[in-house]
């Protein structure tokens, strides 16, 4: 829908969600260091709560 209503107002027929992301937040040439960061932020996190949790059942 968003594609057909897109082409309609005279935009590019891509989907609205891809139209707005790419070179916003951080540019091209660092695509792949940004991903490098989100997946140890997201491994941190996870070790994080794991360590958390086992913390609390040894105090229990």
């Amino acid at each position: 829908m968003a594609e057909h209503t897109g082409r309609r107002a005279g935009s590019v027929g891509r989907p609205a969600h891809n139209h707005h992301r790419h070179g916003v937040l951080y540019p091209r040439s660092a695509l792949e260091l940004v991903r490098v960061l989100v997946a140890v932020a997201v491994i941190v996190s996870w070790a994080g709560l794991a360590w958390r949790s086992r913390r609390r059942q040894a105090r229990a």
